[in-house]
């Protein structure tokens, strides 16, 4: 029981080199990419989840989880270049500024705690939910303007606020829901470390 969180993990790994693989290689698999697609993002809800009730939710498996989801996400944008070039030619500038808000986030991370990104935000999954209903819409019908731009705010909305929680951050933690629990996070920090000089 004790390894289902990972072996979900491991899941997300194999349906990302799937829908790589179909994407490359057999265009008409639209089905079997949305279906690899869903479960993938289920999995990827489970395994936390999971994770916690069975008290094994380490850092390590954290930050597992981050990058596996990172590659996930890449091997789903890699079929929609493959697949839906047209419509990326026609919305590019979205895409590059969410590149670029990815990117910052991870340089941020890196910079400041020499970590990858695993806060796990509320706003980061709400940005996750809207992206998978973009991604299933332009892969089924072969456009999706309204969840595209639902897409790109709330994706440049929730890496802000990573970005800000970060700030705040006095130390590298994964799981920082909001960036109000990441100031009363800062703010503990603080009050622990005056009272522990108090005391010496």
């Amino acid at each position: 029981m004790r390894h289902i969180p990972f072996l979900l993990i491991v899941y997300r790994v194999l349906a990302a080199v799937g829908i790589l693989v179909l994407s490359t290689f057999n265009s008409e698999a639209i089905t079997v990419i949305v279906f690899l697609i869903l479960t993938g993002l289920i999995s990827d809800i489970f395994d936390g989840i999971i994770a916690r009730k069975l008290n094994v939710a380490t850092e390590r498996l954290r930050r597992m989880d981050s990058m596996v989801d990172q590659f996930f996400w890449v091997a789903i944008g890699a079929a929609l270049l493959l697949l839906r070039i047209d419509f990326i030619k026609t919305h590019w500038l979205g895409f590059v500024s969410i590149l670029v808000a990815e990117i910052t986030i991870y340089l941020v991370a890196y910079f400041k705690f020499k970590k990858e990104v695993a806060t796990h935000s509320w706003g980061a999954k709400a940005w996750t939910l809207s992206m998978l209903a973009f991604v299933i819409e332009l892969l089924i019908s072969g456009d999706a303007t309204y969840t595209y731009y639902i897409w790109i705010w709330l994706g440049l909305v929730s890496r802000s606020e990573i970005i800000a929680i970060f700030i705040y951050l006095n130390h590298w933690q994964a799981d920082v829901p909001t960036l109000w629990h990441a100031v009363h996070l800062a703010k503990k920090t603080k009050e622990n470390k005056s009272k522990n000089a108090e005391i010496q």
